[in-house]
Formats: structure tokens, C-alpha cells, sequence
């Protein structure tokens, strides 16, 4: 009896199932302005009720992970912007998004005299001994504001206090001291701007020297810029007194340049207003700094100085169609707010183009949607309407080649295809594929010789980038723009550039050996910006995503070589 007793037991024992354990999940988001859409950075996000708080980063991206399955309640803030809150949901091994918009408070700073009277502007007269002036600094709202004050006057020499922040209904004294002897002849204007988190005040500021003085004059924008010339551009405000007996500009290649050290180019005219001259001579491919400038009896006087850089001639690359490859020495680097290091790895110096396209493939992914002159065609231009599947092939009508970085690459694909093309008609050691997500960037900022520039290359889009603003809304011949620190074009506009990463986390984990990002998702991360797209698309920081089988005349792609 006691033995069937044991054997029952053992037999319900053995029905029992250990308990699964609960997977985490995460909740991820980007916070924008409401009324701009543009990407806020430095926001408080605090996660209810665990009492977890984090700040979004430069792109408005925040993240939570390893949370239970369960409600939660979201709370930003920032300084100047309203208080928002919002539930989400999370499931067991999920990502929930939380994108949110804040807009920001009704606009609060006021410029008051001692009496609280609204005003426009501060005069300081004509009496010599007369050089500080004060106003206020009130704040009509219900909350604090962040302020700061700027102007460029070279006669203003001092101002008490130029930022700080003003709790409700409280005012801020501010006061001004002026240099009388660098005024010019008669009534002397400058604007003050005082800005806060939702808004700017404007302050006109005044003085008068009766005793006479330098001309005054602005330099405008240099146009007509191309290898060797230029035009010159100037407005003259006010004569001087006594008038003006010559006018012009100086221009070199360092800052700064005046009538003794810089070259000088006299304009014929008198009175005021514009006038201009046209340049030449200028050396390919440098940076000038030019002034317009005036002299009377008392001397020079200079309008602020501008720069700009004379062109290229580019040097169009030929089609080979092995694309040609850029060394990128490995190390460590800030991605995203992580510390990250990178293994050495070649990247394609171009945007693959579309006669490499078609001599390996031998057509195009869709004949309905071939490159155009719409768009742009020619054997060197960017290769675009191309899916990610293509690239990489798919598991319809191809079969395993390889995998790399955690993607598998089928032989109807575009980089097997190339990889057997380029070792001789079989695959060898070596294959192609999509950048991942934290190579391209890394490669973007020009690697270990980055200058962190805003854009691939120059923190001057128009230097580097095809983007929306002068691209004619077309693609262009690869290259024709200026390279990044490691030689490599278009980087930044032109296409968008896929890469092989799931988009997904924002955030790598800190010290990460050669992040992949996300290992699931519905969407691939796309990098760089396009011909058609702001400039805030074309920052080497800037992320993006499409479907993976979404094809488009600004999408496109370049290589990394697997030796």
C-alpha cells in the first residue's frame, strides 16, 4: 500500500512546473517641443511610482529599463515649459514608447523702469558724465524663468549682470555703463536683448556725441563666392563727423584685418548706404575674413567681420565597381552619453553608386522606381530607392551566405553578391556589409581624429552636406561636397545611409564593446540625412528609422569591408 502511495505522489510531482520567471520590460521615448516638433534635451522624466528619474539626451531621448509588467505614470518637466504627466503600459519582454510634447508657458519677462513701467528704451543723453544707466528685470509669470542678456555694442563696456533666474513677481536690477569716447558723431543706437526661456524683450539703447566721431558701417555677407572670387558687400549708416574721405574693405586669411596688415580694396563714394566691390585672385579652397571700413579725420572705423571660404574644384570619382574603402582606426568614444569602444574596421569612402548597383545586380530593385533624372542619375551619383532586403538580401528566393554583426546576409542580396564578385566568382573570407549603427556614427564624427563637429565634417552644412536648403531637391554626383577628418563624402545629406541595427534603445550601455543596438524591432535605423531634409536631419548625432522594406529616393547606403 505504501509503495503505490509514493508512486502517486512521485507521478503528481513530476506534472508540476517550475514557475517561469517574469521577463522585464522597458519604456522609451523622445520629448519635443509642441509647437516646433524639434527634440528637447536636459528635461526631468520621472517614473511613478518607483521614484526613478532620468534627463533626457541631446536628441530628447530618454529611457527606463528592466521594469515588471505593469502601469505606470510618466512626469516631465522642465524649466519655462508646463508640467505634463501621462500612464503607459508595460509588458512582460516589451518596449513601450512614450514620446510626450510640453509647450511652454505664456511668455513672462517685462523690461520695467524703478516704477514698474513698461519700456522700450534707455537714453543716456548727451552729458559727458553721464555713462550708467539702470532698468529692470520683472517677471509677470507664475513661475521662475531662466534669462540672459546679449548685445555687441563696442561703445557698451560693462553690464551688472547678464544671466540668472527670477522667481515670480520678482525684478532684477540691471545696469549699463557706457565708454563716451568710442561713440561716434551724433545719436549712437545699439539694441540690448533680453531672452528668456519663452520669449525675448528688445531694449534700444542710446547715446549722443556732440563733439563728432568715426564713421559707423556694417559688412554684409560675401556672395558670388566661387574658387578665386568673390563680392564684397557694405552699408555705411552714418558719415561721421567730419565725413568720410574714403571707404572699402580689408580682407586676409587670418581674423581681424585692418587697413595695416590686410589688403585693401578701395570703393569710390561718399554719403550713405550700400556699396560693394568684386574680388579676385583669392585662393582655391581657403578661408577669408573680410571688414568694411571707413576713415575720417579721427581715424578707422570697421563693421563687424564675416568669413567665408572659396570653392573646390571637386575631383569626381570614378565608378569602379568594387566600391573603394577608408581605413577607421578602432578606440573610445562618447555615443549617445555611453563611453563605447570600437574595433578598427574599412567603410566605403562613398555612398554606393548606382553603376556599382547595377554591375552587380545587373537592374534595378524595382523597375518602377529606378533612379531618374528627377532625382538624379549618372553612373556616379548615390544609388537610392533600395530597401534594407535588398542590401542584404532575403530568405525569398535566396539562401544563407553569411552573417555578420547579428544579421544574416542571403545570396540574392547586394553584399553577397559583391562579396563573390570581389574574391574572383566564390565567397571568401572577406564580406560586406551594412554599417551598424554606433561604426556609422563613430565614422561620421571622423573617428579618433574627430572635432566634433555638428556635421560630418564642418559645423558649416553648406561645406559638406546636400540637404534640403541647396540641394535643388534632387540627390548629387557623390563626393562634390568636402570631406569628413577621415576622408570620407557625404556623410552627412545626400541619401540617408541604412544601417544594420533594429531601431530602438537610444542609450548604449556603458563601457560597450562594439554596440548593435536593439536586438528586435520593426523598424531599421537609418543615418545622415538626405538631400530633402532639414538640417537638423544631417547632424552626425541625428537618428532616424524606416521600415525595412521601404524604398525611396532619398535612401541609401554605403559598406563596411570584413577582411
Amino acid at each position: 500500500m505504501y509503495s503505490a502511495i509514493a508512486i502517486a505522489m512521485l507521478a503528481l510531482l513530476s506534472t508540476c512546473k517550475k514557475p517561469e520567471v517574469p521577463v522585464p520590460g522597458s519604456i522609451y521615448g523622445v520629448i519635443t517641443d509642441k509647437a516646433t516638433g524639434e527634440p528637447i534635451k536636459s528635461v526631468d522624466v520621472q517614473l511613478k511610482p518607483l521614484g526613478l528619474n532620468t534627463v533626457t539626451g541631446t536628441e530628447g531621448q530618454y529611457e527606463f529599463a528592466d521594469l515588471k509588467a505593469g502601469s505606470y505614470t510618466i512626469n516631465v518637466t522642465k524649466t519655462g515649459y508646463t508640467d505634463t504627466n501621462y500612464s503607459i503600459d508595460v509588458s512582460a519582454g516589451s518596449a513601450a514608447k512614450g514620446d510626450a510634447q510640453i509647450e511652454k508657458l505664456p511668455f513672462s519677462l517685462r523690461v520695467v523702469n524703478s516704477n514698474k513701467k513698461d519700456i522700450d528704451s534707455l537714453n543716456f543723453g548727451t552729458v559727458a558724465s553721464v555713462i550708467t544707466r539702470s532698468f529692470g528685470i520683472f517677471n509677470d509669470g507664475p513661475g521662475s524663468i531662466e534669462w540672459d542678456i546679449t548685445e555687441t555694442s563696442e561703445w557698451i563696456t560693462a553690464i551688472s549682470k547678464v544671466n540668472g533666474i527670477l522667481k515670480a513677481s520678482a525684478t532684477q536690477s540691471v545696469s549699463i555703463t557706457i565708454d563716451r569716447d568710442k561713440l561716434n558723431g551724433g545719436v549712437n543706437t545699439t539694441t540690448i536683448h533680453v531672452t528668456a526661456d519663452n520669449g525675448s524683450r528688445k531694449l534700444t539703447v542710446k547715446a549722443t556725441n556732440e563733439n563728432g566721431g568715426l564713421p559707423t558701417l556694417n559688412t554684409l555677407t560675401a556672395t558670388n563666392i566661387t574658387a578665386s572670387t568673390a563680392t564684397f558687400r557694405g552699408t555705411i549708416t552714418s558719415v561721421g563727423l567730419p565725413q568720410y574721405t574714403e571707404r572699402g574693405f580689408v580682407y586676409s586669411t587670418f581674423t581681424n584685418p585692418d587697413i595695416a596688415n590686410g589688403t585693401k580694396k578701395i570703393v569710390s563714394g561718399s554719403g550713405t548706404g550700400s556699396y560693394d566691390a568684386a574680388i579676385t585672385g583669392l585662393t582655391t579652397g581657403s578661408t577669408y575674413y573680410v571688414r568694411a571700413y571707413a576713415t575720417n579725420t579721427f581715424g578707422a572705423a570697421y563693421g563687424s567681420q564675416v568669413s567665408f571660404t572659396t570653392t573646390s574644384t571637386p575631383t569626381i570619382p570614378t565608378v569602379p565597381t568594387i566600391p573603394e574603402m577608408i581605413n577607421v582606426p578602432g578606440g573610445t568614444t562618447t555615443l549617445n552619453g555611453s563611453s563605447v569602444s570600437i574595433s578598427t574596421f574599412q567603410i566605403g569612402k562613398y555612398e554606393v553608386m548606382q553603376k556599382q548597383w547595377y554591375d552587380v545586380m545587373g537592374s534595378y530593385p524595382d523597375p518602377g522606381t529606378a533612379p531618374s533624372s528627377s532625382y538624379g542619375v549618372g553612373d556616379n551619383y548615390p544609388m537610392y530607392y533600395v530597401n534594407w532586403g535588398d542590401i542584404v538580401g532575403t530568405s525569398s528566393g535566396g539562401s544563407v551566405g553569411y552573417t555578420e554583426k547579428g544579421v544574416t546576409y542571403y545570396t540574392n542580396g547586394f553584399c553577397y553578391k559583391l562579396s563573390v564578385l570581389a574574391n574572383g566568382g566564390t565567397l571568401g573570407s572577406a564580406h560586406y556589409r551594412l554599417p551598424t549603427e554606433a561604426e556609422w556614427e563613430y565614422a561620421a564624427k571622423g573617428g579618433q581624429s574627430t572635432h566634433n563637429y555638428d556635421y560630418s565634417g564642418s559645423n558649416t552644412i553648406g561645406d559638406v552636406a546636400w540637404y534640403g536648403d541647396n540641394s535643388g531637391s534632387k540627390t548629387h554626383v557623390v563626393g562634390t561636397k568636402s570631406a569628413n577628418e577621415l576622408g570620407l563624402h557625404d556623410m552627412s545629406g545626400n541619401v540617408f545611409e541604412w544601417c544594420s541595427d533594429w531601431y530602438g534603445i537610444s542609450t548604449y550601455p556603458s563601457s560597450t564593446s562594439n554596440p548593435i543596438g536593439a536586438t528586435t524591432g520593426s523598424d531599421r535605423v537609418d543615418r545622415g540625412g538626405s538631400w530633402n531634409g532639414n538640417a537638423s536631419l544631417c547632424r552626425v548625432s541625428s537618428r532616424y528609422n524606416f521600415s525595412p522594406g521601404y524604398r525611396y529616393n532619398f535612401l541609401g547606403f554605403r559598406l563596411v569591408l570584413v577582411p
